[in-house]
């Protein structure tokens, strides 16, 4: 299944999903932003839909991920989930907290979870960090 996702400047980004892969969604606020995560090749693209805006705008806002130079073969996200936590370290709200299904470029080897964050006064996601390679394909 295809999904398209408008950035800022006019493009799709699309987002083929399989068992294993697929976005994470997240309402933040009242109304808020929507937040959408979504794994593309080697990364990990951040979006965000202003619903203060009447014309609810999907906008990019980051690029994160596991790239690797092109003549080899990297790390790929299939699966990512998130939330937002009430960690604030001096921002206007928590964090975003995500944990990243990553499968390795060997079929032999087992999938990994990576923990990420978003930290709000930074405005940049942190990781990996590296929590398991126990994830069976």
């Amino acid at each position: 299944m295809d999904r398209t996702f408008p950035d800022s400047g006019g493009r799709s980004a699309h987002h083929r999903r399989d068992r294993r892969s697929g976005p994470a969604a997240q309402q933040l606020g009242s109304p808020g932003n929507y937040e959408l995560l979504v794994p593309q090749g080697e990364v990990i693209r951040h979006y965000f839909r202003n619903n203060d805006d009447p014309q609810f705008p999907w906008r990019f806002l980051k690029e994160f991920g596991f790239p690797t130079p092109p003549t080899q073969r990297g790390q790929t996200p299939h699966g990512v989930t998130f939330i937002q936590s009430n960690y604030t370290e001096g921002g206007a709200h928590g964090n975003y907290e995500a944990i990243v299904r990553v499968a390795t470029p060997l079929a032999i080897a087992p999938d990994s979870l990576s923990f990420w964050f978003f930290d709000n006064r930074d405005l940049d996601w942190t990781g990996p960090f590296l929590l398991c390679q126990c994830v069976k394909r």
